[in-house]
């Protein structure tokens, strides 16, 4: 499979898992659903500003959507700030971690949301990550 396929498919597997956070959220309350939703908005912005735009490969980003919006930012390629690191760990944290709070009423939807998080993870880490060209990546190294 080539790499642009994998980074597609990757990031269908995180639209997996934000739907299942999101889709638990709305059966309690419509609120933390919206929040949920804002929040995640607001990581997916911060991982394109913060992180996407800096990246030397962003014109042939694997993930495609995000090097496509990381190209319309005018930004050079470099190392990577201790603030942009941390914004980048936050938005995944968002993501990833905040979901846990309300999941949990639904054990049966954590553990697929989970299935789904580990395998967008490893095709990410797998797949996209080691044949991409970043050189100031932390997980290039």
């Amino acid at each position: 499979m080539k790499t642009k396929h994998h980074g597609i498919l990757s990031l269908s597997f995180v639209g997996m898992a934000i739907a299942i956070a999101g889709y638990t959220a709305a059966r309690l309350n419509i609120l933390l659903l919206i929040g949920y939703l804002v929040f995640s908005l607001l990581a997916f912005i911060t991982v394109i500003t913060a992180y996407c735009s800096k990246c030397p490969c962003k014109t042939h980003c694997a993930h495609v959507l995000p090097g496509l919006l990381a190209g319309r930012i005018d930004r050079q390629p470099g190392p990577y700030t201790k603030l942009e690191l941390t914004l980048l760990l936050l938005a995944i944290a968002i993501l990833l971690i905040l979901p846990n709070v309300w999941l949990w009423h639904f054990l049966h939807w954590m553990v697929i949301y989970w299935l789904v998080a580990i395998i967008a993870i490893i095709e990410i880490r797998q797949y996209v990550c080691k044949p991409c060209g970043n050189v100031f990546c932390p997980l290039n190294k």
